[in-house]
């Protein structure tokens, strides 16, 4: 793999940082990369190798690239730390294939920081991020070089990614609105950034959405930091609990992203539910949480994040503007499939003694039913593996409702699973509604899609989407019915309207 043609460019909508992306050992075709901004952060880019480290060092070694060269010179600190980084994936992952060489000048100058000590945070609205920028305002005097002096959102590099944004003036202003009682309540300007970088990244295999959720998401916003050391010294990446402990993952070492100019920071010590009661006492961060898994830009209120962090407002006995949806419904938590039980179980878990002392003895009782879940999650997902090796003929093609969660790698290689909603092969979030959902899956059929098959995990689509749900209903037969899928043959309204 290549980086190289690195430069800044301008235009009246927005200034970018560019490079030219060149595999070596996969076939996939040469491309560019940028990071845009508003014109007026034009001064903030930087061009130095080191915004690529990071995370095209983690790309060439998921994709088995034998190197990485790099246009340019790198930080030694940063060399060493991404070095680190790739041995601790390799022996994490098992993989018995070498490292590839990373072909890149070191710089041996000193480099003087960015002029001022400036600090900026990752902010997406969710418990975590809001949770830092809370409590760096309420601990740190503004004049400390460590007070957040800038709050940055990036679009296209993050997860999940909005399939609608487009790299443009419009993108960059809709980014800024999203957060503009914050920064008005705050004071700290927002960066609004857009990038492809999600998009290069991705290639629909069974286990890129953990990969990139486990190892890749802080590498590539690393990379966004690293392009903005033209104006920040240090940056903030907001943690997830304290369960990480137990088994981390790259996401847990940002610390070796740093280089003699950016200092990334990286902290990890309360609960979940502690940051919510902190989060819970500030009116302005409470009715801009932004935790749904579902959707981009609002909170659906019924998947499992959206749902612990219902419960554990209604623990707090706090309302939030984020949820426009009432009261918590014990039966919502008790159809919920533990999506990821090592994670989840652990948040649910810690809602169950601040329920009780609330008086919510029947949230109480639906968590417990949740959490007794966690345990047969793989037996329930061998269980439909081979339900779907049975129903489906050899080489069939079929629609898989799961929200990327299960990563079926039991199934014969001549049965192939398409992600739902699709892109390019590779999944693409939950449908805004019925219409794009029913649009979706006739695009699909018309790509020789035989069957759809709705996992037990993405049973709530039924409720959600009834439009789409009374459709599949109507007009195709269910071949499988059983409590961990349903699965409906596509083929044969096609066939009854050929017939006609």
């Amino acid at each position: 793999m290549r980086i190289d043609n690195i430069r800044i460019e301008q235009t009246s909508e927005c200034a970018r940082l560019a490079a030219t992306v060149t595999w070596e050992n996969r076939a996939r075709a040469q491309g560019d990369l940028y990071f845009a901004t508003p014109p007026e952060y034009a001064d903030a880019l930087s061009a130095r190798a080191d915004v690529f480290l990071p995370a095209f060092g983690l790309l060439a070694t998921w994709y088995g690239e034998a190197r990485l060269k790099i246009e340019g010179s790198v930080c030694p600190l940063l060399f060493e730390g991404v070095g680190a980084n790739l041995r601790f994936l390799r022996a994490k992952e098992g993989w018995p294939r070498p490292l590839p060489a990373i072909e890149v000048k070191l710089d041996r100058t000193a480099l003087p920081r960015c002029p001022g000590e400036r600090t900026g945070l990752f902010l997406s609205r969710g418990i975590d991020s809001l949770f830092e920028l809370r409590r760096n305002l309420d601990l740190v005097p503004r004049q400390h070089p460590f007070a957040i002096q800038d709050l940055l959102h990036v679009q296209g590099a993050g997860f999940p990614e909005d399939p609608n944004f487009r790299l443009g003036s419009r993108a960059l202003e809709d980014i800024t609105c999203k957060f503009a009682a914050i920064t008005a309540d705050t004071g700290i300007s927002m960066i609004p950034i857009l990038s492809n970088l999600r998009q290069i990244a991705a290639v629909h295999t069974p286990h890129f959405a953990r990969f990139w959720q486990d190892h890749f998401h802080k590498a590539a916003i690393a990379s966004v930091a690293h392009a903005f050391g033209g104006r920040l010294s240090r940056i903030i990446m907001a943690s997830g609990c304290e369960a990480w402990a137990k088994a981390p993952t790259l996401s847990d070492l940002p610390h070796n992203y740093n280089s003699s100019t950016l200092q990334v920071t990286h902290f990890a010590s309360f609960s979940r539910f502690e940051k919510t009661r902190m989060i819970s006492e500030w009116p302005v961060g409470r009715d801009n949480i932004l935790v749904c898994t579902k959707r981009s830009s609002s909170n659906c209120g019924k998947c499992l994040k959206c749902l612990w962090a219902r419960t554990a407002l209604a623990a707090l006995g706090k309302e939030s503007e984020a949820f426009d949806i009432g009261e918590v419904d014990p039966w919502v938590i008790r159809r919920l499939a533990l999506i990821t039980p090592s994670y989840f179980v652990h948040d649910y878990d810690t809602l169950l003694a601040p329920l009780r002392a609330a008086g919510r003895l029947d949230l109480v009782a639906a968590v417990e039913e949740l959490l007794a879940w966690a345990g047969p999650w793989d037996t329930w997902r061998d269980g439909l593996i081979s339900d779907l090796s049975s129903c489906l003929p050899a080489g069939a093609r079929f629609v898989l409702v799961d929200d990327s969660a299960l990563q079926l790698n039991g199934l014969a290689e001549d049965r192939r699973a398409i992600p739902f909603l699709e892109r390019d092969g590779r999944y693409w979030g939950s449908p805004p509604d019925d219409a794009t959902a029913i649009a979706e899956l006739e695009r699909l059929r018309g790509d020789e899609a035989g069957f759809l098959a709705v996992a037990w995990s993405s049973a709530w689509w039924f409720d959600t989407y009834p439009r789409w749900s009374a459709y599949l209903r109507e007009r195709f037969p269910r071949i499988l019915e059983n409590p961990r899928v349903t699965v409906f043959d596509l083929r044969r309204a096609a066939e009854r309207s050929t017939a006609a």
